[in-house]
């Protein structure tokens, strides 16, 4: 049947399993590559909303961060880390992940590895200015501008820029920083909105408050338009502490409100400060020193929550100087006590953090000189590795044979028990059929006797009707013709009537099976079923509507419709081939209702006439006023529905009676 040899066959076999395994491994770690990057473009999405959905960008990079080898994926989510940060007001922990980063991509010369590296060097600037670092925003910025060089990268250039100038403008120097704003409007049509505000900033500072509003309006205007909610608040913020310097406090007011419930529905703390600072500000220049007390407490109580430093210094000396103005000496000089306390913890603190540095230098230097010692190790470990390696496959492979000679044994094996299996299935349904076929057959032959003994009573009953009832028809009209006024033979006349009149009562009485007259008939039918569906395989399933309704009528009516679901049921036994009935009375308006239905093969109604059973179900149903109607589609099965009217029924069943 084969026409290569045992040992080629064997041969064949370990190759592609050594060749799916390959391609196994190969494709799950590409699944697991892909299934990453996925994750994290995900993430960098999620960081870009607000709400809840940008908690969710922090928690899929650190899950990537805690399994990934790969080195791109560790930089992106680095990325994702650092932005999430920088935009949750966490400075500390922007500047951690951004500085990871960009230790990864400085080594790369490709574009993407460039352009990551500008996007790092921007968010350190940011975040160190937001720190108070303004040197080391400024050393930032500058790097960025340099290897912004490398690549077309103008979006970030823009930035970068941008960035420098409010370094420039915090450090005091204007004239510096609006010389970079101006540069950066010349010949471009639509200038970065951070551009207005920085621009306004500066005139703010130098005075002039008319051009400073007229900048950041402009900048308003934009941020509208887009829907920026974090820089229309700072705008806002920005515009309320113009209108503060020119002494409109009432304006300025309302814009440092609109600016602070924006903060507040998207948790920006550092604005939600600001904007309650500059509205404490306004407090103590109305004289409402208890709101202005209020305010610095929860400006006080969100800076030391978020940890800046500077807003906790500024809500001290706020609230001194209010202690001061309730000439509360002792509250005054608490808050001093506090503000020194504070001052003397950031310097430790900047002290620290200069000796965390030269540790890490130290670490790093001795980590490198570790790492020349692992590497030889490595190099060793390697060859050892390989050795091993060798081996296990030498095994492998011995216990791959192995493995295809048991399993080609267990196919044989397999393959005669699932003959065998097979062989006795075959069996088996041959004999339930034969069974099947022997219940069969016993069910239609006692429906056969039940329609004989049928038979039988009615042939009794049809020469009793000629031997007794018309005998005495057949005097009773010599009698009458040959009477006229012997009202003795008139006597003997009614007398035979009377006689007659009773031999009909009996007769009808006999009619009716006993069963059908002394038992509930629903019940009846119920207990004819189950017999059916005992003797067959069957299933006959009866639903009654009024079922107490039922019962009560006429029992010559019960009679009637017993034999025409005698006559159904025997028809679906014989022809239908099916294996389940349903059955429904019911009671509708002023007819009763009846469907019969089985699942069958059906029949064509238009090829196929009328046989002798469904014939004398219409024969009955058409004494009764009833309508009869089949629907029938081969493979679909048979749906017969039968309406009797209530009236015609009465009446009829009122002239059997007579």
């Amino acid at each position: 049947m084969f026409p290569l040899s045992k040992f080629s066959f064997l041969l064949i076999l370990c190759s592609i399993c050594f060749v799916t395994h390959a391609q196994i491994e190969t494709n799950k770690k590409s699944k697991d590559i892909d299934y990453d990057y996925q994750l994290l473009e995900k993430a960098r999405d999620y960081s870009n909303t607000e709400g809840e959905d940008k908690r969710k960008a922090f928690l899929i990079s650190h899950e990537v961060l805690s399994r990934t080898q790969n080195e791109y994926h560790k930089v992106l989510a680095y990325k994702n880390l650092s932005h999430y940060h920088y935009y949750s007001y966490t400075s500390d922990s922007a500047i951690f992940y951004a500085k990871k980063g960009v230790a990864l991509t400085e080594k790369r010369q490709d574009s993407i590895g460039v352009s990551l590296t500008n996007w790092f060097h921007l968010i350190l600037s940011n975040a160190s200015r937001d720190k108070g670092l303004l040197d080391d925003s400024k050393k930032w910025a500058l790097k960025g501008l340099e290897t912004v060089k490398l690549i077309d990268d103008p979006d970030i250039e823009q930035k970068l820029l941008l960035n420098l100038g409010i370094t420039y403008r915090m450090k005091g120097d204007f004239d510096k920083a609006l010389e970079i704003y101006n540069a950066m409007i010349l010949g471009n049509e639509n200038p970065n909105p951070d551009l207005y505000v920085s621009i306004a900033i500066c005139h703010l500072d130098m005075g002039n408050f008319e051009k400073a509003l007229f900048y950041q309006n402009k900048a308003l205007h934009i941020y509208s338009e887009k829907t920026h909610h974090r820089s229309i608040a700072i705008t806002l913020l920005n515009i309320g502490s113009i209108y503060l310097d020119m002494y409109e406090d009432q304006t300025a007011l309302s814009y440092f409100e609109k600016s602070l419930k924006i903060a507040e529905e998207y948790a920006y703390p550092l604005i939600m400060l600001n904007n309650k600072i500059n509205i404490g500000e306004i407090f103590i220049a109305k004289k409402q020193y208890s709101k202005a007390s209020k305010n610095y407490q929860d400006v006080l109580e969100l800076a030391k929550d978020r940890e800046y430093f500077q807003q906790q210094i500024l809500a001290y000396q706020k609230l001194k100087e209010i202690a001061i103005l309730q000439k509360n000496y002792k509250g005054a000089l608490e808050y001093t006590e506090k503000e020194n306390k504070l001052n003397d913890s950031v310097n430790q603190l900047q002290k620290d953090e200069e000796l965390s540095k030269l540790e890490v230098q130290y670490e790093t230097l001795k980590k490198e000189n570790e790492i020349s010692i692992l590497k030889k190790d490595k190099e060793l470990r390697e060859l050892e590795i390989n050795r091993q390696q060798s081996q296990k496959h030498t095994i492998l492979i011995a216990f791959v044979i192995v493995v295809i000679l048991l399993i080609g044994l267990f196919v044989l094996y397999y393959q005669k028990l699932k003959s065998q299996n097979l062989l006795n299935k075959n069996q088996k349904e041959l004999a339930e059929q034969k069974v099947e076929a022997l219940i069969k057959n016993h069910g239609l032959r006692l429906i056969q006797n039940s329609i004989n003994v049928q038979f039988k009573e009615r042939k009794r009953i049809a020469q009793t009707l000629h031997d007794r009832i018309g005998g005495n028809l057949a005097a009773i009209k010599l009698q009458v013709s040959s009477i006229k006024n012997n009202s003795s033979g008139l006597k003997q006349v009614y007398k035979q009537i009377e006689d007659t009149y009773q031999e009909v009562r009996v007769l009808s009485h006999d009619l009716i099976p006993k069963k059908i007259a002394d038992s509930n008939f629903t019940e009846l039918l119920g207990e004819y079923t189950d017999k059916i569906s005992t003797s067959s395989n069957l299933i006959i399933d009866i639903s009654t509507y009024k079922e107490d309704y039922i019962n009560q009528m006429d029992v010559r009516f019960h009679n009637e419709l017993f034999s025409i679901f005698q006559e159904l049921i025997t028809n679906t036994l014989k022809h239908a081939n099916a294996d389940k009935i349903g059955i429904q009375i019911n009671p509708i308006g002023d007819q009763v209702s009846i469907i019969f239905e089985d699942n069958g093969k059906g029949f064509d109604l238009s090829k196929k006439p009328f046989g002798i059973g469904l014939t004398n179900i219409k024969s009955r149903i058409q004494e009764l006023s009833g309508t009869l109607h089949i629907d029938s589609l081969i493979k679909r099965g048979t749906i017969v529905t039968i309406e009797i009217p209530f009236m015609n029924q009465q009446k009829i069943m009122n002239q059997n009676h007579l």
